[in-house]
């Protein structure tokens, strides 16, 4: 299971109206990447055990999905990104792995990096 699979369970648990959603998967992009769309306030938390990842949803997705081929995107370039695949430039969140480590687009324009695109959420 990669990292599309799992974002895709969460999508089809808020569709379906579910309050938990479980992901048979463990990887340090997928708890980053959890991380930061709990840090944001799309779910509500997230645990770890032996079979997987339990998903706490709490009903604020409209749409997640992993961005394939992972595009690379220089700092000057995040605009152009946003427009395509986030629904306004203040909704939303691209999730990027950058030299630092995964961030946000926007604490990667912050900071001017650019990085490689791995997933969006609104």
């Amino acid at each position: 299971m990669n990292l599309s699979d799992c974002l895709n369970n969460i999508k089809v648990g808020e569709l379906k109206g579910q309050r938990q959603v479980t992901i048979r998967h463990d990887s340090k992009v997928l708890r980053s990447v959890l991380e930061i769309i709990k840090e944001n306030g799309f779910i509500s938390d997230f645990k770890f055990s032996g079979k997987g990842c339990v998903v706490t949803l709490n009903g604020k997705i409209n749409n997640i999905s992993a961005i394939s081929p992972r595009f690379p995107v220089g700092y000057k370039k995040w605009e152009e990104f946003e427009q395509r695949f986030l629904p306004s430039a203040t909704e939303g969140l691209i999730i990027v792995s950058t030299p630092k480590g995964i961030k946000t687009h926007v604490q990667a324009k912050a900071d001017r990096e650019g990085g490689v695109l791995l997933a969006f959420v609104y």
